[in-house]
């Protein structure tokens, strides 16, 4: 296989920047997930997904000047599991967190899994102390969810990836007018069978979306 002389991607030698060891010991966390990292007042906010002994999954903010040396804050973030319906449909884990800044505030997107399979839930912040958390913004069955960080024709855009069968998944967008109902949906990137590194469950929105015209394309 021909690779590319110039990578897009370089993997930090330092790796891994943070692992369960570097928590409070009393909070027995062995396991340090997918996170979502945002810039806030000059500092690297990463929203990790950590899991205990216990395998009972959290969200925890890690700090960073330098984007490389984060440190976890002493407690998880504060979910709602107070919430009767939060605590319904997210009764079995919380996972895969996103972090899209629009405006003045921060919203989080994550998985939040149950019985009844998977969903996106909504979570806003405008200083990472206070969360609020918004509801569910999708029916079952549905991940990967990520926020643009700008409207597009005056509406809010996602791309999720809602499950088609067998395991497997398209990466599809929608729109919505305040970011709790979402339509105009549509299928933007499938998961074709041969493509070796989008197989079965990792093909997924992960970063945030890109201006194509600050990005420097002007491809249409």
């Amino acid at each position: 296989m021909k690779t590319n002389k110039y990578p897009i991607c370089k993997r930090y030698e330092g790796n891994p920047i943070l692992t369960g060891k570097d928590f409070p010991p009393e909070a027995d966390i062995k396991n340090v997930f997918n996170s979502g990292i945002v810039k806030y007042n000059g500092i690297y906010m990463m929203v990790c997904r950590v899991e205990n002994s216990a395998l009972f999954d959290r969200f925890w903010i890690a700090e960073s000047t330098d984007g490389y040396h984060f440190k976890p804050r002493p407690k998880p973030m504060d979910m709602p599991y107070d919430d009767p319906e939060f605590k319904k449909y997210a009764e079995s884990m919380i996972y895969d967190p996103r972090v899209t800044k629009i405006g003045d505030a921060y919203y989080i997107v994550h998985a939040a899994h149950s019985g009844h399979t998977c969903r996106l839930s909504l979570v806003k912040t405008k200083d990472f102390k206070k969360f609020q958390w918004m509801g569910f913004i999708s029916e079952t069955d549905n991940r990967n969810g990520v926020l643009f960080p700008e409207k597009i024709n005056g509406l809010y855009a996602r791309l999720d990836r809602p499950n088609t069968g067998y395991d497997t998944g398209d990466i599809w967008v929608s729109y919505s007018p305040d970011l709790i109902f979402w339509g105009k949906s549509r299928c933007v990137f499938r998961n074709w069978e041969g493509i070796r590194w989008a197989c079965v469950q990792e093909l997924g929105g992960d970063s945030l979306g890109l201006d194509k015209d600050r990005a420097g394309s002007r491809s249409h």
